[in-house]
């Protein structure tokens, strides 16, 4: 499995974002989502209150993680960037909450002179990468990856994994 697609992040800026009927016509059509399935989980959405259509379908396992990347990957003409494929550290560390980052599934994954690059499971709304750009104050270019990749990233750099790695690479030095 390759980790990342070739090219370069979108700027959030240019964004024309898909609903999600637009990316479950995607699934249909290229990850194997049927249309009965996808009718069931509509009907248990309206059931719901505030549950979110793409995210039920991965709780139902009706989609992977990786194939609702994959969509929103392709709508959006991001690249899709896995956790193997960005630095073990973010220096320095933009300054964001990490219960932000897990409600948005967003994180923020490289430095350039262009801004900040984030990676999304979510790209659903231009919210978050609307209040990473203020609060960093730089451009923000998306790029998409699995929801279980961002969680590890966020971990990684905000979390508990933060300590444990910077402990780490002080005793390589």
């Amino acid at each position: 499995m390759p980790s990342f697609m070739p090219s370069a992040p979108v700027e959030v800026s240019r964004l024309l974002i898909p609903d999600a009927q637009q990316v479950c016509a995607w699934l249909i059509e290229n990850a194997g989502l049927k249309t009965a399935d996808l009718e069931r989980a509509q009907r248990l959405q309206q059931e719901s209150e505030g549950t979110e259509l793409l995210g039920l379908l991965t709780r139902l396992g009706l989609v992977s993680e990786f194939e609702l990347a994959r969509a929103w990957a392709a709508l959006l003409q991001a690249p899709l960037l896995l956790a193997d494929a960005v630095p073990p550290l973010l220096d320095p560390l933009p300054p964001l909450t990490e219960r932000f980052m897990r409600h948005y599934q967003v994180v923020p994954v490289g430095w350039s002179d262009q801004g900040l690059q984030v990676l999304s499971a979510n790209p659903g709304t231009l919210y978050p990468f609307q209040a990473i750009a203020y609060a960093c104050e730089v451009p923000v270019r998306l790029s998409i990856g699995p929801r279980n990749e961002v969680e590890t990233l966020i971990e990684r750099y905000y979390g508990q994994g933060r300590s444990a790695m910077g402990t780490l690479i002080e005793n390589l030095d």
